[in-house]
């Protein structure tokens, strides 16, 4: 009897299955990309993998539910993708660099799923929102050296995909405001246009070209502005005093983010 349950204490449980099993998947699927350079094959089987492991981690399902659900870790592994791939074709980083950002990928996606499906855990998950605004931005700079003429069709990219991080963000702070995420994304989308005249790329391991964009630099700044700022009206916390230190702050970075050399 007290063996049956010390080894019933080891078993998986349920969601512990689906996560290793999708972690095989996953491996599997960027394996197709950074091994055959096959990305889009392995984008499809990255979205399949992902959307299955919504479902089955859902209690109550419906498509709409799992389309959206599916959204977010969806969007960690696409961005880190396109990361990885523009990485190559700007500076020919190499494949084990990429093969590192792919592997971060997965553990970023694994992490939001751990935090988001479990009922114990609530989470804004502030840090995972920041952490996508400055991939997507640097990804934007990235993509602009390599196709400046596309920059309409970025601008237009940049805003769904900063809806999407702001949307998901406030309904976690417990607001439910499109407008609140629509204009935010309008506030990347300018920054975007604004940084095209002149894309500024740090490297702050030399050897390993894992690049930042300045535009990406000063984006987090805001974010983190903004949402500190909107969660302290949430809580009713917010005066002109904290309102003038946040304006302060940004102001002092963007001063000193001018003059970092490249």
């Amino acid at each position: 009897m007290a063996q049956r349950i010390a080894r019933s204490k080891h078993r998986l449980n349920a969601p512990q299955r689906v996560l290793i099993e999708h972690i095989l998947l996953l491996a599997t699927a960027l394996s197709i990309g950074i091994i055959r350079g096959a990305w889009p094959l392995s984008l499809i089987f990255v979205t399949v993998v992902t959307v299955l492991t919504v479902w089955r981690l859902l209690a109550h399902r419906s498509l709409l539910i799992v389309i959206m659900r599916s959204l977010e870790p969806l969007l960690i592994v696409w961005i880190m993708v396109a990361y990885a791939v523009l990485l190559e074709l700007v500076f020919q980083t190499s494949w084990g660099v990429r093969s590192i950002v792919l592997v971060a990928a997965m553990v970023w996606q694994i992490r939001f799923f751990l935090v988001q499906f479990d009922p114990n855990v609530t989470s804004a998950q502030s840090l995972h929102s920041l952490i996508s605004v400055a991939i997507v931005q640097t990804s934007i700079g990235l993509w602009l050296i390599v196709a400046p003429g596309q920059l309409w069709a970025m601008m237009i990219l940049v805003w769904i995909i900063h809806y999407m991080i702001a949307h998901f963000w406030l309904e976690r702070q417990g607001y439910h405001n499109s407008f609140v995420a629509a204009s935010w994304a309008l506030v990347a989308v300018e920054l975007t246009w604004l940084s095209s005249y002149a894309i500024t790329v740090y490297n702050p391991v030399a050897s390993w070209n894992l690049l930042l964009t300045r535009s990406s630099l000063i984006i987090i700044i805001f974010a983190y502005a903004w949402g500190s700022m909107l969660r302290l009206h949430s809580q009713r916390l917010l005066t002109k005093n904290l309102v003038l230190e946040y304006g302060f702050m940004c102001t002092v970075v963007l001063i000193v983010l001018s003059f970092i050399p490249v």
